[in-house]
């Protein structure tokens, strides 16, 4: 009988010797005492979830014990001595970074590159495959439960208080909540011919009643290189400002609305998967401004043959544009809301005028409809990410 297991048959006495820490990761992550909500029927029968189909398919599971996260290397596998003081130099410039706020950081990845020896293939029941046009031949996971060692006991380190707090002191968001169900998180893979088409993030989490600021984003790809394809780019699409090659251990993380449009265009080449841990912060409070909505916005749709096809993609861009326009009115109606997010737009347009903001697709615009970034939503799907 674990520990875990041993303080529930003691009623909930904790005792000399039981293993606190793997208590709360188990209680955090499980939804036990109360401590998050218990999984409801919203978010099991929830496809953009992808737990209840990852959990069905691979069938009965057991929860997550602490000895064998313990086992597996939690604890040690993130390096945050060096994470810290990486940290300590890329937070003075975030909040100014191009296209959108954001920092990538190298070498704060303990585990050795023999761990993915424990990724799972491409035949693994508990993938969810995405599929469509917009993230071509992507899977993902996003069920702890079974998600293997070391890399469920990774993410715990990642939503843990020390993560959190370097995090806060990154991005300069307080009050940062990691997602016990990793909605669109979790384990991601690509194969070959794999895209992410570029996109901005839901913002309104309603499972939770959260609001998505913060993504992480980390690979765990040996040896990559740029002409690969699959590199992570941020910004316009058509010029992106900044492009990551998803190397072992690079971690991209940035803040998340309805202008921080980021994906991987370029088809993963031949003979190459690309694999990655993508994770996503919530606050409880919602945004200053206009971040968006309950779905992701995507930015490039393909070519499209024939009239039929090609009426039905102009249609969805109609629409889309108009629900986007309604939830934009919604927000500025909103007496907390709408005279603060219109002084700040003053302020950007007035730096824009100035000569300080040379990148239209960045942190300078208003955000509403007719500034170019209208974007055309779906439903929001299980791995987003990048």
């Amino acid at each position: 009988m674990t520990r875990v297991a041993s303080w529930v048959a003691n009623g909930g006495v904790l005792r000399a010797g039981d293993n606190l820490s793997g208590l709360l990761r188990h209680l955090y992550f499980s939804g036990s005492a109360g401590l998050v909500p218990q999984r409801d029927a919203a978010l099991e029968g929830d496809p953009m979830s992808g737990a209840a189909s990852g959990a069905a398919a691979a069938g009965p599971v057991s929860s997550v014990q602490p000895a064998a996260r313990s086992a597996g290397g939690a604890g040690n596998a993130w390096n945050f001595a060096k994470f810290s003081e990486q940290v300590e130099v890329a937070a003075p410039g975030y909040r100014a970074a191009e296209p959108f706020p954001h920092a990538v950081f190298h070498d704060v990845l303990r585990l050795d590159t023999s761990a993915m020896g424990a990724f799972p293939d491409a035949d693994w029941p508990s993938w969810t495959a995405l599929g469509d046009t917009y993230q071509f031949r992507k899977f993902s996971c996003s069920n702890i439960e079974v998600i293997p060692e070391p890399f469920s006991g990774l993410i715990h380190e990642l939503c843990g208080p020390s993560f959190l707090r370097l995090l806060e002191k990154l991005t300069g968001i307080s009050k940062l909540i990691p997602d016990p169900y990793l909605k669109g998180g979790g384990l991601h893979m690509s194969g070959p011919g794999g895209v992410l088409a570029p996109h901005t993030d839901f913002h309104l989490y309603e499972p939770l009643a959260l609001y998505r600021r913060i993504n992480v984003l980390l690979y765990l790809n040996d040896e990559w290189e740029q002409s690969y394809g699959g590199c992570l780019e941020l910004g316009d699409p058509a010029k992106p400002a900044k492009t990551v090659v998803p190397r072992w251990g690079t971690t991209t993380i940035f803040t998340t609305d309805n202008r921080s449009i980021h994906g991987f265009p370029k088809p993963i080449a031949d003979g190459h998967w690309r694999k990655s841990i993508a994770l996503y912060y919530y606050t409880a409070e919602e945004t200053k401004e206009f971040g968006g909505d309950t779905t992701t916005a995507w930015r490039t749709h393909g070519q499209q043959r024939g009239a039929v096809r090609k009426s039905r993609l102009a249609l969805y861009k109609g629409l889309n544009q108009f629900s986007k326009a309604v939830s934009l009115a919604a927000h500025l109606v909103n007496p907390n809301q709408g005279t603060e997010w219109w002084r700040m737009r003053k302020e950007r347009l007035a730096k824009q005028n100035a000569g300080h903001d040379h990148h239209g697709q960045g942190y300078g615009g208003d955000g509403g409809p007719g500034d170019g970034r209208g974007g055309d939503r779906g439903r929001d799907h299980d791995g987003d990410g990048g």
